[in-house]
């Protein structure tokens, strides 16, 4: 902080490191925080601000009349979000800030959803009381059963595409979740049946069979949706003895044991589920090993360091796990990063023995650099140097239709001679610039589109942009992004009624682009795309059903079951409905 200057906020810095920190005079971003439906002003809301071209994260809070001014030392591109302490839902907004520039973002927080049911013990099936029930989204809003064990959660975020995560977790039962979509949340209460939860218990030693204590311990429910592990409990120290012990772990899910402290290897242990009947499961005895250590370079073919690009390694090693499943290879893959200081040097400790991969990420590049390494007990190996290729290129710029460059902005590249999931992905910086590197020789498809948040509720004016046929070695490649506005209408059913919660696949077969929408409540839905366009609409329903169309008449469209083609993008009004086959 200097005073005259916005401060500056630095972190992820090594010991030894010469650090440079340049002030500026920043910018700031002011303006009123109030309710949609009345306008008032909503006080003691906290406004935080992240992302930007450094790391830095700003918080204010709104005063009595929901004012709130936050200074900001970089310029670039920012997360404003709001998360109100009642009556109203978290909402996000994006700032592009210039230096010296004082930007008003005023922001209107809607109710949001509300969501009700209730929560019972599955085995007696009677009411519990006080059970805690959450959201698992940004800004969490939590609400307690009463004594018949029913619920009311006001003020969650919908979210339509994603739907919202739901979890209910009481005294001696399992925590238990549920994934809804937002969409019909007030039309089906929520019914949670815990289960009695088990226990788990065990003890930490060292390599020479002591006790270890203030070992940290976590244990994580392993998800089989998504095959990864989720924090759901609180770490835990172990005790003087070395002991540990859990409580209350989902009887019916696998978990997976983690043990870490400085000066040893941590340790990672698949636990299986406890079955039908919960109870203390011993988990036995965890050796910590002394642990091995990773230290190495990444520079560029020329011998440049390359500095602040992360260094990740997983492991590849699955003989640690109780079976070959991926499951278990995705679980014990211990993945971790860390940053190279400007020497380009990085280290990486605490490493269990194993066989590991080693790989330098660094935006916009087609092949990191990799190596794969054996590590013994306490090993320590020097001289691991990632190499970063420079290969061919494409570099341009995106741009508004003013000319103005566009930051923030996902660049994709498809080799036209691959198949389309072989992609670079890296985003533009603060001036629309990008540059893709590593890349093989020959011709690409590029394509440019404003990332948005969720909160930002579909109010990008920019569709996608498309070079075709772009050649490596392309250096001054410039693509404009086209005006976007929403298309929108409602869904009924062949009675006339709103049909709630039903996914809309809306593509441009030309441009070859596609997103999609969810129908609310009332059956309503808006989705922004570029125009101009011919858009299709795929209704995602059961069969027996064909959609048809009406609205405007300037509406003119080709239908065929489940979907309608042909639509101008921008058209509004539209109605879709569900017409039994004949």
């Amino acid at each position: 902080m200097a005073e005259g200057f916005a401060p500056i906020v630095r972190t992820d810095r090594y010991a030894g490191e010469n650090v440079l920190v340049e002030v500026g005079r920043g910018g700031t971003i002011r303006g009123n925080v109030s309710r949609s439906t009345d306008g008032t002003p909503v006080a003691n809301a906290i406004v935080r601000l992240s992302g930007g071209g450094a790391d830095i994260a700003s918080r204010s809070e709104t005063d009595p009349g929901g004012r709130y001014e936050i200074e900001v030392g970089d310029p670039g591109t920012y997360w404003l979000s709001v998360y109100p302490s009642a009556d109203g839902a978290v909402e996000s907004r994006r700032i592009d800030l210039e230096e010296g520039e004082t930007v008003r973002q005023d922001i209107e927080v809607d109710p949001g959803v509300t969501f009700s049911g209730r929560v019972t013990d599955a085995r007696s099936h009677e009411p519990i009381i006080g059970a805690h029930v959450t959201d698992r989204g940004i800004g969490e809003r939590f609400a307690e059963t009463n004594s018949d064990g029913y619920f009311m959660l006001d003020g969650i975020n919908p979210a339509p595409q994603r739907g919202i995560f739901i979890r209910a977790s009481a005294p001696d039962h399992a925590t238990a979740e549920l994934h809804v979509d937002s969409a019909t949340a007030a039309a089906a209460p929520l019914e949670f049946a815990l289960q009695r939860g088990g226990d788990a218990r065990g003890v930490v030693i060292d390599a020479m069979g002591r006790p270890a204590s203030d070992v940290e311990v976590s244990i994580l429910v392993i998800d089989p949706r998504y095959m990864m592990p989720r924090q759901t409990t609180p770490a835990i120290l172990s005790r003087a003895d070395g002991a540990f012990e859990f409580r209350e772990l989902r009887p019916d899910a696998r978990h997976l044991l983690i043990a870490r402290k400085d000066g040893f290897a941590t340790r990672t242990a698949v636990l299986d589920s406890f079955g039908e009947h919960a109870g203390v499961a011993d988990l036995g005895v965890f050796a910590l090993d002394p642990p091995a250590s990773i230290v190495g370079r990444v520079t560029r073919e020329t011998g440049e360091p390359v500095s602040d690009v992360f260094v990740k390694i997983e492991s590849c090693d699955r003989s640690r796990g109780s079976s070959e499943t991926p499951l278990d290879a995705i679980a014990l893959s211990s993945s971790r990063s860390r940053r190279t200081d400007t020497t380009g040097r990085f280290c990486i400790t605490d490493l269990a023995a194993g066989r590991y991969r080693v790989s330098a990420q660094i935006q916009g590049r087609r092949n990191d650099a990799k190596r794969d390494i054996e590590l013994k007990v306490g090993q320590a190996v020097d001289g691991i140097d990632l190499v970063l290729e420079q290969g061919p290129s494409i570099s341009g710029r995106v741009v508004d239709s003013f000319g103005k460059g566009v930051s923030f902005v996902r660049i994709e590249a498809f080799a036209d001679s691959l198949p389309k999931s072989a992609k670079t992905r890296l985003s533009t910086e603060s001036d629309g610039s990008f540059h893709i590197e590593g890349l093989a020789e020959g011709t690409y498809t590029v394509t440019a589109q404003r990332v948005e948040l969720s909160g930002n509720r579909g109010e990008s004016p920019f569709g996608v942009g498309i070079a075709r046929g772009v050649a490596t070695g392309s250096e001054a490649l410039q693509i404009e992004l086209r005006r976007a506005r929403p298309t929108s209408g409602i869904l009924l059913d062949h009675e006339d009624q709103p049909v709630a919660g039903l996914t809309i696949l809306v593509s441009d077969p030309i441009d070859r682009f596609s997103d999609v929408t969810v129908t609310d409540a009332e059956g309503r839905f808006s989705i922004v795309m570029p125009e101009p366009a011919q858009l299709n609409f795929d209704v995602a329903t059961t069969s027996g059903f064909t959609l048809d169309v009406s609205g405007p008449g300037t509406v003119e469209a080709a239908v065929a079951e489940r979907a309608v083609t042909g639509i101008q993008s921008g058209v509004s009004d539209l109605v879709f409905r569900l017409v039994p086959k004949r």
